[in-house]
């Protein structure tokens, strides 16, 4: 099976362009199927969605940063790698190779819009070109060995449940699916599986583009069960992944205690961000637990309490457990989830009755992750200390509208 190799560019200069035409050669050489954006996005396509795809669908990548990549004006390359990034924390054996070409140095990475991507952790060797082709042919030979060991891509990961929501249909059924929204996929279109490609198109779209489809469906006889679990499959794709990024970065780093603040208001919003950011179907994907300050106030103590009573549920820890072996319990499962990178997510709105207390909730319960929701006007530049804001924000009316699209599909879909 070809392995696919994503290639993350700038290339505005005739040099530059060149080395991308031999870098691909040199790759494909090595039976990579090689994708690069100026050679399949046309004119016309929603370009950013399907680059979003073919992030979540490579196998390997290679970042090739130029001095315009280093200018915030230029933000695509840094986006495309906190992307990247973001599939390395979901799964550190992905192999994202930056580049550094056209003379930036390895000091460049430390400042600008790479500045908290720590590339330079990445595989352990960043590759400065050298002007040969030479790195390129042992590269493409070293991850050629390499990439045949990855676990699969989030998106195929992914779209194999929505896929199996969908077998048993005809296939004409599923054809005239996908010909309704009409999603170019490119070269990495699954074309001998209809229920595969029309998966990754269902997710490519996320629920408001993808609902003529599923009515499609659901007109031809799809049973409603099967509606009701894409829907929630579908659900958290209107979430930027970039965003989704911040979250599976924080729960990969034992060392980042700083809690997350997010511009909504709903603890559903919170739910879709982490479900996005674990790139895992709804029964799997990382749980969170809404922690409110308790109607009594009794301060720390209660609050600790209260967590631990939910989380107790949450991990159905038995209350006919002793109270020690309880707390002993929990204490392990905590840490067995965060060494798995499964970690769980606190959901708290933004109060001064909570916040007061964050920093000594995240003491107590070191294995967990805080995620603080500070309502959709909340401004980026006036947080306290410890939190972390995720970007990009959501925009003016994004939470609503994304509920509404949810809401609707539900109501229309399956009767609910």
């Amino acid at each position: 099976m070809q392995r696919r190799l994503f290639i993350s560019h700038t290339s505005k200069t005739p040099s530059a362009s060149v080395r991308l035409d031999q870098l691909g050669k040199a790759f494909a050489a090595h039976r990579f199927d090689v994708i690069v954006d100026r050679d399949h996005l046309g004119p016309g396509d929603e370009w950013r969605r399907e680059i979003y795809t073919w992030l979540g669908l490579c196998d390997v990548a290679v970042v090739l940063i130029a001095p315009r990549a280093l200018d915030p004006a230029n933000p695509w390359v840094a986006r495309e790698a906190t992307i990247l990034m973001w599939r390395r924390a979901l799964d550190p054996s992905f192999i994202v190779v930056p580049v550094l070409v056209d003379g930036v140095e390895l000091g460049d990475l430390e400042q600008g819009p790479f500045r908290d991507l720590l590339l330079n952790e990445v595989q352990g060797e960043i590759i400065t070109d050298d002007g040969s082709l030479k790195w390129m042919e042992r590269l493409a030979g070293q991850l050629a060995t390499k990439a045949a060991a990855c676990a699969p891509a989030p998106v195929s990961a992914l779209a194999r449940p929505v896929a199996e929501q969908l077998r048993g249909l005809d296939p004409d059924v599923l054809r005239e699916a996908a010909a309704i929204i009409d999603v170019p996929l490119g070269p990495w279109k699954p074309q001998a599986d209809p229920p595969m490609q029309l998966a990754v198109q269902l997710l490519h779209l996320g629920l408001e583009g993808s609902f003529a489809a599923l009515d499609h469906l659901a007109m031809c006889g799809l049973a409603t069960e099967r509606l009701k679990a894409l829907i929630e499959l579908i659900a958290p794709s209107w979430i930027d992944l970039c965003a989704a990024q911040c979250l599976a970065e924080t729960a990969a780093r034992r060392e980042d205690r700083s809690a997350l603040l997010l511009n909504a208001d709903s603890e559903w919003a919170a739910s879709m961000f982490i479900r996005r950011a674990s790139a895992r179907p709804p029964g799997l994907a990382w749980p969170h637990i809404p922690l409110a300050v308790p109607i009594d106030g009794g301060g720390i103590e209660s609050l600790t309490q209260h967590l631990r009573e939910a989380l107790m549920l949450k991990l159905k820890i038995s209350n006919d457990v002793l109270a020690r072996d309880a707390d002993q319990l929990l204490d392990l499962q905590l840490q067995r989830r965060m060494n798995e990178r499964k970690p769980i997510f606190v959901v708290v709105q933004h109060s001064s009755g909570v916040m007061a207390y964050i920093e000594e909730l995240q003491s107590r319960f070191p294995s967990l992750r805080f995620l603080v929701l500070g309502g959709a006007d909340c401004p980026a530049d006036e947080i306290e200390p410890g939190l972390k804001v995720i970007v990009p924000r959501l925009r003016p009316g994004e939470e609503i509208e994304a509920r509404l699209n949810y809401v609707e599909a539900k109501n229309q879909l399956i009767g609910e």
